[in-house]
């Protein structure tokens, strides 16, 4: 799956969500998740930092993604690079992380 930022760059993922792209994530959502008891049902309740929800697919983008290009020159993945871009082409390689856990080989298609 290839997707096109506002900036120009062609980000292309790998193929497969693989277990370590899995444990990551896995990892990064239950970060500080805590368990309570209901005092009057004997229920446990999971209750997760809401920055855990808001930010979970930072967690993989460095294995999920396998190369940026922009002008025909590779672009190296960083934390600073994916910081720096605008929340819209965020969103987009947030949708790609989604599509891609789904494992749809429709998906695996060229997206801009």
């Amino acid at each position: 799956m290839i997707v096109t930022l506002s900036t120009g760059e062609k980000v292309q993922f790998k193929t497969v969500f693989t277990h370590a792209m899995h444990k990551a994530l896995y990892e990064a959502v239950n970060k500080g998740v805590v368990w309570k008891q209901d005092a009057e049902t004997g229920d446990f309740v999971k209750e997760v930092p809401a920055t855990q929800m808001e930010f979970q697919y930072e967690s993989v983008m460095s294995l999920v993604i396998e190369k940026i290009e922009k002008d025909g020159k590779e672009v190296a993945y960083s934390d600073a690079w994916l910081n720096e871009l605008p929340q819209k082409d965020f969103a987009k390689l947030e949708e790609a992380v989604t599509e891609l856990r789904k494992g749809d080989p429709e998906k695996g298609k060229k997206n801009s």
